[in-house]
């Protein structure tokens, strides 16, 4: 069985951080739930292997700004694959923000340039 394991980093305009408080884990947990809820892989695929980094920015109603999210790295693989992993990482952020993302709105600051790993991993049973 496959599951996701999906990495957010937030990076906050650090003029503008300082007087918001930073977003709680719980909040971040949120938001990757949201997003990997439309993280889809076929497991037969050679995506399914290729770690990716994806870059978007969010306006303040939790859109994707001009449904930009660009691929800054990925994991060593053939271009067919990596282009696979990252077109499925790009649909997961965009179709998921149907009505925007929830996230606080008085921490705007700290969500608007977001980095996203997606990685395929073996999911362990507990």
């Amino acid at each position: 069985m496959r599951g996701l394991s999906l990495l957010i980093a937030l990076i906050p305009s650090l003029a503008l951080a300082e007087g918001a408080p930073p977003m709680t884990d719980g909040e971040r947990a949120a938001f990757g739930a949201a997003v990997s809820a439309c993280w889809m892989v076929d497991p037969a695929s050679p995506a399914a292997g290729v770690s990716v980094t994806v870059a978007f920015a969010l306006s303040p109603e939790g859109r994707v700004i001009d449904n930009r999210v660009e691929m800054l790295t990925h994991s060593d693989a053939a271009p067919e694959a990596v282009e696979l992993a990252f077109q499925a990482a790009r649909r997961a952020v965009l179709i998921c923000q149907v009505d925007g993302y929830a996230l606080p709105a008085g921490k705007y600051e700290h969500w608007r340039d977001v980095r996203m790993n997606f990685t395929a991993v073996e999911a362990l049973p507990q």
